[in-house]
């Protein structure tokens, strides 16, 4: 059985790259962006699609 990506080692890195961009200002899309820019995340996940325009 695979792993769920939120028990896995690299949520610890994934969740320190998401701090050190908002201490930043740089904030996802789905939280309204930050003074300094958009954060854009894809995923690989199955049944995902990222839609660009």
């Amino acid at each position: 059985m695979r792993a769920r990506l939120h028990h896995h080692p690299h949520a610890t890195r994934r969740q320190q790259r998401l701090k050190w961009y908002a201490e930043r200002g740089v904030l996802p899309e789905e939280d309204g962006g930050g003074p300094n820019g958009i954060l854009v995340r894809t995923s690989d996940e199955r049944g995902e699609r990222l839609l660009a325009t």
